[in-house]
């Protein structure tokens, strides 16, 4: 396979089994044997072939799983967490087993978990920085979680609706990255992302806009 600008002069030519677009000088490539990697417009390896999943980049960082990643026990492999984050230049930011998973990354952030706990504790989610520092984190001793990203500087966070173990229901709530809770309404447990500063929040039946204070702005 070869890579070709719009006009259609030849790049370079290479013996990957894949290879995606161009996007900001990089394009992710697959192996025959199935290993991810990227290379530069020229065709040189940035990141080399040692991952079984490169995510797509935003603002010159990508999600990567190592080749042995594995985020449960099966009968034939043990839990292996191999999750980091790698920059423009392909090096690996986060060391393998520090976090259980990497997720969406918005505003300068990733959302993340770190991994279970002895003693079956749940794992417990958080908001990372570029460097892999916490920001945000939810009570450790809750069976809570994040939902989504961080979105206008507030997280929609997951609550039970009742303070106990292994609660079935659940409702939306949204707080700031100081852990400060905007909005929270039983009864009004389903809400959206913030977008341009407002959301919606409902019952299922109903929806109304809240904006960033936690006010309705719509009856």
């Amino acid at each position: 396979s070869f890579l070709i600008e719009t006009e259609g002069k030849v790049l370079f030519f290479t013996n990957y089994k894949g290879m995606t677009s161009l996007i900001d000088g990089r394009a992710r490539v697959q192996t025959i044997s199935g290993k991810f990697g990227v290379v530069s417009r020229e065709g040189k390896l940035i990141a080399d072939t040692v991952y079984s999943y490169i995510g797509p980049f935003e603002d010159g960082l990508a999600v990567v799983h190592g080749i042995d990643h594995q985020d449960y026990d099966s009968d034939e492999k043990k839990k292996n967490l191999q999750v980091s984050v790698i920059d423009e230049s392909g090096t690996k930011l986060f060391p393998y087993g520090k976090f259980e998973s990497i997720g969406d990354y918005s505003e300068g952030y990733f959302t993340a978990s770190y991994p279970e706990r002895k003693g079956g504790n749940l794992s417990v989610d958080v908001i990372i920085n570029r460097k892999g520092e916490d920001v945000f984190s939810l009570p450790r001793d809750q069976e809570s979680w994040i939902d989504g990203g961080v979105h206008n500087g507030i997280v929609k966070v997951s609550l039970p609706m009742k303070a106990k173990r292994n609660s079935s229901d659940y409702y939306d709530a949204y707080m700031t990255l100081s852990g400060k809770t905007i909005y929270a309404d039983k009864q009004k447990p389903n809400g959206n992302d913030f977008h341009e500063n407002f959301a919606f929040v409902g019952d299922g039946d109903h929806y109304w806009i809240i904006n960033k204070q936690g006010q309705l702005i719509t009856q």
